[in-house]
Formats: C-alpha cells, sequence, structure tokens
C-alpha cells in the first residue's frame, strides 16, 4: 500500500496500543467515584484506595490537641505556632473541605457513602456491604 509506512510488526504494535486504550476509555467511563463521609471512632472497613473518606469529627479533635498544647506553654508565638502546628493546620483544612462537601452533597447523618455524588446509602462502615446496596446498573439516582 502507497503512504503506509509501519512495518508488520509496528502495526502490531499501533494495534494493541489503541485496543489498550480504548479498554482504558471504556473503563473510565465505568468508574464510580466513591465518597464516605463518617467518624473517626467508626473507621470504614473494606474501603479501596479509590475511595475517598472523610472523617467529619477529626478537626475538632486537632483543634483539641492544639488547645491544650498551646494552654500548657502559656505564651504564644506566632511563628513557633506554625513551625509547630503546620501540619496539624493542613489537616484542619482539608476536614473543613469534608465537612463542605458533605453539606453540599446534603449528607444529613453519618456514616454516608457517597456514589457517583447522587446515590447515599447511609448507616454502613462495611464498604463490602455498601457495594452490595448500590444498583450499579447505571441509572441516575
Amino acid at each position: 500500500m502507497k503512504g503506509n509506512n509501519l512495518n508488520r510488526e509496528d502495526r502490531k504494535i499501533f494495534f494493541a496500543v489503541v485496543l489498550l486504550g480504548l479498554e482504558l476509555v471504556s473503563s473510565l467511563a465505568d468508574a464510580t467515584q466513591i465518597q464516605a463521609f463518617g467518624l473517626s471512632t467508626h473507621p470504614f472497613m473494606n474501603a479501596t484506595p479509590q475511595t475517598r473518606i472523610c472523617y467529619v469529627d477529626l478537626y475538632q479533635t486537632t483543634m483539641n490537641v492544639i488547645n491544650a498544647q498551646l494552654k500548657q506553654e502559656g505564651t504564644v508565638n506566632a511563628k513557633k505556632i506554625q513551625q509547630q502546628f503546620g501540619q496539624q493546620f493542613s489537616a484542619i483544612g482539608k476536614d473543613f473541605q469534608c465537612l463542605y462537601q458533605a453539606k453540599q452533597l446534603g449528607i444529613t447523618f453519618v456514616p454516608a457513602i457517597v456514589f457517583n455524588g447522587h446515590f447515599v446509602i447511609y448507616g454502613e462502615v462495611n464498604m463490602d456491604f455498601a457495594l452490595e446496596d448500590y444498583p450499579n446498573d447505571g441509572a441516575n439516582r
């Protein structure tokens, strides 16, 4: 064929890459986004690495620890506080993002597991059980 610059081996590789790409696109289309909102005293079980877990009580625990340490020290130095508690302040920011997200999704009770931002299962901390209850039939709920 004129204009075909690929030899037989190159064509095999090309088609393998195309098929792999199509499988990847297909699996991404079927992917389920899972967010779990709960309390740190009742951790989620069997969560996948892709599950975004938000414990809505952690910010208060972190604030209590910071306040207790500051009370013990007596004096307040802003630079020292930033150095000493910088990681905790970042964690508090992430925790407040979780609270905001829960409010935006209309979460009224924890634990709550949210699938694709629409379908919510309340009262379950075992991800395997929640996945069994999730109607993964493509219906928008």
